[in-house]
């Protein structure tokens, strides 16, 4: 509960106006949040871009003192509501060599490992929710409860669905290693 505590005192602070609170929320997910969307979308520019919308809709939300019952679900659902916004509507266009790509980018970018390389191709692999579950709750470490927050589904449903992308993630990497 001392957590609820003081995210509550960061939200009271920064509707009165003090930019230091939201600095500290900024602080505390900017990193989080720019991995959960790169994953999602096709260059660093537009994970930047989105992440920048989403302290930006945040500040908003906070600001107009709406209840908040938890400053991290409703950050993910931000983001995940922008990366959805983003590509709603439009037909995507994906060059073919978008992957390797984007592989090379992360590879300059972020000196990765070719493990890292193999997990990003397996998670890719991997549709719409379920990706966004396992990114979630491995790679972000978000409890169960908090992933079903965040998706806006129900434990059940979270660990079923987290159950088997683990069942087709095995599957990827057995055909991998052969």
């Amino acid at each position: 509960m001392r957590v609820k505590f003081l995210e509550k005192r960061l939200i009271r602070k920064v509707q009165n106006g003090d930019a230091e609170a939201f600095a500290q929320i900024y602080d505390e997910y900017i990193d989080k949040i720019y991995k959960f969307i790169y994953f999602k979308v096709k260059t660093p520019q537009e994970a930047e871009d989105l992440t920048s919308q989403v302290f930006t809709k945040i500040l908003e939300y906070i600001l107009s003192g709406r209840e908040i019952e938890s400053i991290q679900a409703l950050i993910y659902a931000t983001a995940r509501n922008q990366v959805v916004d983003k590509y709603r509507g439009k037909l995507q266009e994906v060059p073919l060599d978008w992957a390797i790509a984007k592989q090379e980018t992360i590879s300059q970018e972020l000196e990765i490992t070719d493990d890292f390389a193999k997990v990003e191709q397996v998670l890719k692999k991997l549709k719409g929710e379920a990706r966004e579950a396992i990114v979630l709750r491995y790679i972000e470490e978000h409890s169960i409860k908090e992933v079903a927050k965040i998706l806006g589904k129900s434990e059940g449903a979270v660990r079923t669905m987290i159950h088997r992308a683990i069942k087709d993630i095995r599957g990827e990497i057995e055909k991998m290693v052969r």
